[in-house]
């Protein structure tokens, strides 16, 4: 049984979430109306919206490591019901696609591990599922303008995995910012 969830670094505002996308998505109803997506699909029109990151207050790492822990644990809670309801499922697997921006640690300018970070493995270590699948898919960095690699996934082996990770000064992690 495999359980899937987006993750990002965006701070939401109140209870109803809201952040850059549905700030995007509000507009393009108030001016494009109510179907606007139907619209262009029609038209031939594909529409991505792209939040603008560079604002701090909205995007940090205290609100990925928020968003991350709530999405887990949340989803964790269901395992007790796919295995009840699935009683030939034998193995829970959790993929996270994770939409974050790239950190560092702003007095060593050491780029941010997220996958071997001490907070983010604790996390991982508390749910419920056999293994997690962790999907980066927008954490590349780039330097001079040669792409530094990092994994692009990390597969966690929940029951057996012994790494304690990386402690990061939470008050100093930043976000990477272009052209770096």
């Amino acid at each position: 049984m495999m359980d899937f969830a987006r993750v990002d670094d965006c701070v939401f505002e109140g209870k109803a979430g809201v952040n850059s996308f549905a700030r995007a998505s509000k507009f393009m109803k108030e001016h494009a109306g109510k179907n606007y997506k139907n619209v262009l699909k029609e038209k031939g029109i594909t529409l991505y919206f792209v939040p603008d990151t560079t604002n701090d207050k909205e995007f940090n790492y205290l609100g990925y490591l928020k968003s991350f822990k709530t999405v887990l644990m949340d989803h964790s809670k269901k395992v007790a019901s796919y295995h009840s309801n699935y009683p030939k499922c034998k193995t829970c697997v959790m993929f996270i696609f994770d939409e974050s921006n790239p950190y560092y640690q702003k007095d060593t300018t050491e780029l941010h591990c997220c996958f071997l970070d001490k907070k983010f493995i604790e996390i991982i270590k508390e749910c419920n599922f056999d293994y997690v699948v962790w999907f980066t898919h927008y954490k590349s960095v780039y330097k001079n303008g040669k792409e530094i690699k990092i994994p692009l996934a990390y597969i966690y082996d929940v029951k057996h995995f012994k790494e304690t990770g990386k402690e990061y000064d939470q008050n100093k992690m930043a976000k990477l910012k272009e052209g770096c």
